[in-house]
């Protein structure tokens, strides 16, 4: 398994420039960290992938198209953007129960929140940094490719634990989105009021702490209770 690392090397006029070096795990200890962090990275952007199938099936349900039909004109937009203007613009024309609307629209919205973090994971730069107190071994981390190579002690960098919160979160909102869907008219289950408590138990950024899991237990009765919590 390779990753890379910033090196300072060392210039003619005795200035130094960064370049990413190459680096292997060199210990057994490190090359279970580096499963346990893959293992974490495919399993969340897989969730997203399962994520933006839901809203393609939102999609459907907006429109009334044929469900091959909506799931192909859909998928043909190749970015996130493209599929999230498409659905917003499918809301807003939308003949169901206005307050119906909003809500749905705060659940897409919500997940277009979650997608920076998601193109994170999908195109930044994997590499080694830190380390593991327990065993020694280095740490692999995703760096933000909005940082700033000058100034790398102040560049965000998100471990292992962002990106399982943000398995969680995915799956969680993903979860949000077909209650709604099998709720379209906004009865007792699928009020908006619901929908915006769902909403509400879920962090602001995908790769903070998911809610606790006395939190989650209620989020998940929640989609099934005949009253919600105040």
């Amino acid at each position: 398994m390779f990753s890379a690392a910033l090196k300072p090397i060392a210039q003619r006029d005795g200035s130094t420039h960064r370049v990413w070096v190459s680096e292997i795990p060199i210990s057994f200890a490190e090359q279970v960290e580096a499963d346990l962090f893959y293992q974490a990275l495919g399993r969340t952007i897989g969730r997203w992938s399962t994520l933006e199938h839901y809203l393609g099936q939102m999609f459907t349900r907006v429109t009334n198209m044929e469900e091959v039909v909506s799931r192909s004109v859909f998928h043909s937009a190749r970015s996130w953007r493209a599929r999230y203007d498409m659905l917003m613009s499918a809301l807003d024309a939308s003949a169901s129960k206005p307050g119906v609307v909003e809500s749905w629209k705060s659940v897409v919205s919500m997940a277009n929140s979650y997608a920076a973090f998601r193109n994170v994971l999908a195109h930044d730069h994997v590499q080694l940094a830190g380390l593991n107190k327990a065993n020694g071994a280095r740490l692999l981390v995703i760096r933000s490719a909005q940082a700033d190579l000058r100034a790398s002690d102040r560049s965000p960098f998100y471990h292992r634990n962002h990106i399982e919160n943000a398995g969680v979160n995915f799956h969680l909102l993903g979860a949000t989105v077909v209650h709604a869907i099998a709720h379209p008219e906004g009865d007792q289950l699928g009020s908006p009021e619901r929908l915006q408590w769902l909403l509400s138990l879920l962090p602001a950024q995908p790769f903070q702490a998911s809610i606790r899991r006395e939190r989650q237990t209620d989020f998940e009765l929640g989609l099934q209770r005949q009253s919600f919590p105040h």
